[in-house]
């Protein structure tokens, strides 16, 4: 559970169920809390929300995190390959 409340809204609905989707896919309670607390600071839980530097999600991904290169796949090619939106709770977690 939360050791404290989430942000209100749906900001804090994504970040209890990104938290619930962590641990269903097996990390530890306090690995998935300690991720979910990074999240709350970097978007509070917003799936969408752009920031003025082109950072985008949850884990305000940039540069090659985003569109991929340099040895990672990228959020937005990444959701292309599965057909889902880079703004889907279920891509940005896995």
């Amino acid at each position: 559970g939360w050791v404290t409340a989430p942000p209100k809204g749906e900001g804090g609905k994504n970040l209890q169920s990104m938290y619930s989707a962590l641990v269903e896919r097996g990390l530890p309670h306090h690995v998935a809390a300690g991720i979910v607390g990074n999240l709350a600071q970097e978007s509070g839980g917003n799936l969408s929300v752009a920031s003025k530097d082109g950072s985008f999600g949850a884990a305000q991904w940039h540069g090659e995190r985003l569109h991929g290169g340099g040895g990672y796949t990228g959020l937005y090619p990444f959701a292309k390959q599965r057909g889902t939106s880079p703004a889907d709770l279920n891509t940005q977690v896995d």
